[in-house]
Formats: structure tokens, C-alpha cells, sequence
């Protein structure tokens, strides 16, 4: 059973974690406020060379999982398949697995974990899913491949979700074959 979550942080709320929903970030998109952190280059150049930019700088609500700039170049090639522009449909199906439909913050996560009395499970774009749980004070994803991954610093919401910088690769590209 997948359990879908919609919640959204109102402006200059404080989450559980600490993070703020400031005024200068809810002005921003998730696009926007990747394309401006450094250390998420990467996986932001890929949602450009994509096209999912795009839609994350539209009005729905999605919680990206965003792997940082040391945990995107784990990713066999992850260099050369951000220069080939014929790897884009490989990069889109990969980036659709980190996100989630719906801003959720880890304050709503942990709630969820809490009421269902362990882990939840939630369906990505890419119709995977994602399952959340706590390990003492740290929010754990597991994709269905196995692969985990912890937040790298503090999730930022944004006018149009939520951003979770996180220290891994949580799908692998598709095989070409």
C-alpha cells in the first residue's frame, strides 16, 4: 500500500528540522533554488538538460530529492552523460524517481512515520516508490532497488515544494538495452 502525502509549509513556518520557510525562499522555485546551490550543480544541470526544469519551475507542488554534487558523481559516466545530450530520455527516467508529486517537509514525513507507527512508502514521477523512515534523529530513503540515502543539510520549501539536498543516488539509469 503507497501512502500519499500533500502538505504544504506555510511562509516563515519552522519545521522539525529547523528549516525555514523564509520569505526569500518562497519567492523561488524548487528549479530556481537548485540551479542556485552550489553543491546541487549536478542534479540541476540534469533537470535542465531534460526538460523537467521546467516543470518544477511551474505552480504544482513536488518534493525533489536531490542528490548533492559528491553523491551525482558516484553515477558511472555522470560527467559524460551530463555532456550527452542523446542520454536525456536515460537522465529524465533516473531524475523522475526522486520526486515525489506534493510538497512534503520533513516535518510532515516524520508525522506520517509516526502515525503509521513505522515506514511509509510514497510513489515517485517515475512510478516507483520511495520509502521514508527514521534512524534516531536522521529521515532514511530506500528506494525499491535497495540504494539509501540521508538528507546532505536542511530541506528548503520553496514557493512550489520542497528541496532535500541528500548524500545519494536513490535510482540508477535505465539499461539501453
Amino acid at each position: 500500500m503507497t501512502l500519499i502525502l500533500a502538505a504544504c509549509s506555510g511562509q516563515g513556518s519552522e519545521t522539525a528540522d529547523g528549516d525555514l520557510a523564509t520569505e526569500e525562499n518562497m519567492a523561488r522555485t524548487v528549479a530556481t533554488m537548485m540551479a542556485g546551490d552550489d553543491n546541487l550543480s549536478m542534479a540541476s544541470e540534469a533537470l535542465s538538460q531534460t526538460g523537467l526544469s521546467t516543470m518544477l519551475d511551474g505552480p504544482s507542488s513536488y518534493t525533489v530529492i536531490a542528490p548533492v554534487d559528491t553523491a551525482f558523481e558516484t553515477l558511472e559516466g555522470s560527467e559524460a552523460l551530463l555532456e550527452d545530450e542523446t542520454q536525456a530520455p536515460l537522465l529524465a527516467a533516473m531524475l523522475r524517481e526522486h520526486i515525489i508529486p506534493g510538497a512534503l517537509t520533513p516535518e510532515t514525513i516524520r508525522t506520517a512515520i509516526e502515525q503509521k507507527g513505522g515506514a511509509v512508502e510514497m510513489r515517485t514521477l517515475g512510478s516507483g516508490t520511495l520509502t521514508f523512515d527514521e534512524d534516531g534523529e536522521n529521515i532514511v530513503m530506500t528506494s525499491a532497488s535497495g540504494a539509501t540515502a540521508r538528507l546532505a543539510s536542511a530541506a528548503m520549501v520553496a514557493s512550489n515544494g520542497v528541496l532535500f539536498p541528500v548524500d545519494g543516488v536513490l535510482a540508477e539509469l535505465p539499461s539501453t538495452q
